[in-house]
């Protein structure tokens, strides 16, 4: 097991890659009282299409949902059996994995014993995949009336022409209702195998005893040969601009642009660096301390403002979202403030500095630095243990060349309004 130490803090990292491609990262924290522990495919709701040994397979969309709740429906309930140990447990699918995790100060082992065999235990029948439509049919319209939630959704929707990031995560009730226990387990033995997957501990527990559980797990592992399908997307959107009327008291707005990520090839740098360079144009441009954020909010232009990047494919999505009583003054004033913004060195390593403070913080943060390490798993195959160093390393210069190269052509605007 590779040990390094995090940052070149004390914290430690121990990393290995078992024969059967399981991957595991332990991050031992003793001055923590907790421990998280989680268990991740990287499966999730984007997978909707793929290749097995040669064969193009095409599922429901919201077919990985689907799967993480019929992974916890056991005769020996998982949320009663955390319980009865004083722990917590849950789980996500997000568009790129679906992940198990449990939580809690005591009663590690016997925790994580039971984690790495109900995820890697799946077991089946009709009638439990015709009762949990229901529920999820039900967990489906409570989302409907979510202003939030239809927001994300739309900005999908209006982005994307072929990929499958366009789908809700929950999937359309048509292919709920579509979805089959052959469906289920098909995609259960592609997707739930070792070398899809990865395990991350970090907290208040013994690096032996985690690894001596994790040697003992028995997959049912084959040699098929799964593939992800590559999608074509042009450059433009679907839709430039779409009003939707809910029952909501300030409307919400967003601001999106569709980025072909090949125009950053120019200059030759690492994906990983030109994601920062777009984390910190977004950040100057409406950061809580950006000028633009001071000015509107005293102005009363709008309640609150939120951003962020996603490389989908071959695209980045660049998002700006706010909650507003002038929702199309709003969006011209964004879109103006975007296109014609400069930036000095000086703001430069101001946000350089506040970015490694909070790299410090989340060292000490065990929920903080397990979601770092999944993050740089899903958008890295591994986790950046040089953080520090790399934000220090960020030049202004180059940050420069990378702006100068975006084009702002391709953007869908969204205006939630008030019913009338």
């Amino acid at each position: 097991m590779k040990k390094t130490n995090i940052n070149n803090f004390e914290e430690k990292l121990y990393y290995t890659k078992l024969s059967s491609g399981l991957e595991i990262y332990l991050v031992p924290n003793k001055k923590s009282k907790e421990f998280l522990a989680s268990f991740t495919t990287k499966y999730g709701s984007s997978n909707i299409s793929f290749q097995k040994d040669g064969k193009l397979i095409n599922t429901p969309t919201g077919i990985a949902h689907f799967l993480e709740h019929k992974i916890f429906d056991r005769e020996d309930d998982p949320f009663n059996f955390y319980s009865s140990i004083g722990c917590d447990t849950n789980a996500f699918t997000s568009k790129e994995v679906t992940s198990f995790y449990f939580t809690g100060n005591s009663n590690f082992k016997k925790g994580f014993k039971y984690l790495l065999n109900f995820v890697t235990d799946f077991d089946i029948t009709k009638a439990k995949v015709e009762k949990e439509k229901q529920i999820i049919l039900e967990e489906s319209n409570m989302y409907k009336d979510d202003p939030y939630d239809n927001l994300e959704n739309k900005i999908a929707e209006n982005i994307f022409y072929n990929h499958p990031d366009k789908y809700k995560i929950i999937g359309t009730d048509e292919d709920i209702f579509s979805i089959t226990k052959e469906d289920l387990k098909l995609c259960y033995d592609s997707f739930y195998r070792p070398n899809n997957m990865f395990i991350i501990v970090t907290g208040n527990f013994n690096v032996n005893d985690a690894f001596n559980i994790i040697k003992n797990i028995e997959f049912n592992n084959s040699n098929t040969k799964i593939e992800k399908v590559l999608v074509k997307e042009p450059d433009n959107v679907v839709k430039e601009f779409d009003e939707i009327n809910m029952d909501i008291e300030i409307p919400l707005i967003s601001v999106s642009y569709k980025i072909n990520k090949n125009i950053f090839n120019k200059y030759g740098i690492d994906k990983y660096y030109i994601d920062y360079y777009l984390n910190m144009f977004l950040t100057l441009l409406f950061g809580t301390c950006s000028n633009f954020n001071e000015e509107n909010f005293k102005n009363g232009m709008f309640y609150s403002i939120s951003y962020n990047k996603d490389l989908v494919g071959d695209h980045y999505v660049l998002s700006v979202k706010a909650k507003t009583n002038k929702p199309i003054k709003f969006i011209d004033k964004i879109e103006d403030h975007i296109k014609s913004e400069e930036f000095s060195e000086e703001e430069f390593e101001r946000i350089k500095k506040l970015w490694i403070a909070s790299e410090v913080r989340i060292t000490d943060s065990i929920r903080a630095l397990s979601y770092n390490i999944m993050d740089d798993i899903v958008n890295y195959d591994n986790f950046k243990n040089t953080k520090i160093s790399d934000i220090k390393s960020l030049s202004y210069k180059e940050f420069i060349k990378i702006i100068n190269l975006i084009d702002f052509s391709n953007v869908s605007k969204i205006v939630i309004s008030r019913k009338i």
